[in-house]
């Protein structure tokens, strides 16, 4: 962008992620590119004309970027710290997988073909079938005898 000094910035990449909830696009006047996502990850365009999501993030050792441990979710979890246990991961590493769509239109046309794409995509129909059987079930016979007793004669 104009507005930002981009030189002053002491974490060029972890500066410039934000919340990708739905979906995330770059154009200009000739082309847009659009992606979707079916939940919410980190994005970015850190140079011009790229654009990057975060499909998963996870380090299985200390980046030594504040965190102060590995960012390792285990599907078993962890034992407990000292002086209790060891506080050592239990498991095979979680794998977050999802579904991404990449949608490339016109210029300057990004937000409107990211917003028609999530129209469809997250918003779906729903649905539903059932029998018009009647059912004899316990429930159904107390609700009938409920109503032969409050039937006024």
């Amino acid at each position: 962008r104009p507005s930002w000094n981009y030189s002053e910035i002491y974490e060029p990449v972890a500066g410039n992620y934000y919340p990708v909830n739905a979906a995330i696009y770059m154009e200009d006047a000739n082309a847009s590119l659009a992606v979707l996502t079916d939940r919410s990850r980190g994005g970015s365009s850190i140079l011009d004309g790229t654009l990057e999501v975060m499909v998963q993030r996870r380090t299985v050792a200390d980046d030594s970027r504040g965190v102060d441990e590995a960012l390792n979710e285990t599907a078993g979890g962890m034992t407990p710290y000292p002086p209790y246990g060891n506080a050592t991961r239990v498991g095979q590493g979680v794998v977050v997988s999802g579904v991404h769509r990449i949608m490339v239109g016109g210029g300057y046309a990004g937000a409107k073909l990211s917003r028609s794409a999530m129209d469809q995509v997250f918003a779906e129909p729903l649905v539903l079938a059932g029998s018009a059987a009647q059912s004899t079930t316990p429930l159904d016979d107390s609700v009938a005898a409920k109503r032969q007793r409050n039937r006024k004669p």
